[in-house]
């Protein structure tokens, strides 16, 4: 029992490295031809449900790391980025992906009510999260040098590293000039900006059927 909240917060902490990555690998297939339109609001709420699941575990793993007395972490410590003892900077890369993935998470629930291109915007600093969270990750774990932990860290750097590269490749190809047969005026439809605004759609349907159904409501 002594060292009971550390093995909760290691495992917290491998809990919430993999739902970030999820939600951003689901992000990414969202923006690719590997995926049909038709299964692309599936897509969506899973994309979602990943993101909140992983706030879920990082705030597990920040209460486990506060309560366990061998870590002896204040506060401040988990709340101030560089600021602890123990591993300050990739501690501060850690707390910076919390901030990070949390205005995420919340442009997302605010979706239907912010300019697209603000959403949009906060949206792409989910990488800029999975890379401090991978750097937090290695740098401060225990268990980097485990051959489960080598695995999960470079097969997950991996698998977003080629989504992103295809989804470069892909927009490439579509910024390519239509060809001479190609009829005059038409123009090829950006994935990626297909399914964002297919998404934006329809959480403005979302949100027009809510206030109907709180209208409805007697008083």
């Amino acid at each position: 029992m002594t060292h009971l909240f550390w093995y909760l917060a290691r495992s917290a902490g491998f809990l919430t490295y993999l739902f970030t990555w999820g939600s951003v690998a689901w992000g990414l297939l969202l923006t690719t031809r590997f995926v049909p339109r038709a299964d692309r609001a599936t897509l969506y709420v899973l994309h979602r449900l990943l993101a909140l699941g992983g706030l879920i575990f990082l705030g597990v793993h920040l209460y486990s790391l506060y309560l366990d007395p061998w870590a002896d972490f204040s506060v401040r410590d988990l709340i101030v980025p560089f600021h602890a003892d123990y591993r300050p900077l990739w501690m501060g890369c850690g707390i910076v992906t919390a901030y990070l993935a949390l205005a995420v998470t919340m442009s997302s629930l605010l979706q239907a009510r912010l300019p697209f291109v603000l959403w949009r915007g906060v949206h792409y600093l989910s990488f800029l999260a999975f890379v401090l969270g991978l750097a937090h990750g290695i740098g401060s774990g225990a268990d980097t040098r485990e051959p489960f932990a080598l695995l999960i860290y470079g097969g997950t750097a991996a698998i977003v590293a080629g989504l992103c590269i295809v989804r470069v490749r892909e927009g490439r190809h579509n910024a390519r000039p239509a060809s001479p047969s190609a009829a005059p005026g038409v123009k090829k439809l950006d994935p990626a900006a297909l399914a964002f605004s297919d998404l934006r759609a329809q959480a403005q349907v979302n949100r027009r059927e809510a206030d109907a159904a709180a209208r409805r409501v007697p008083r």
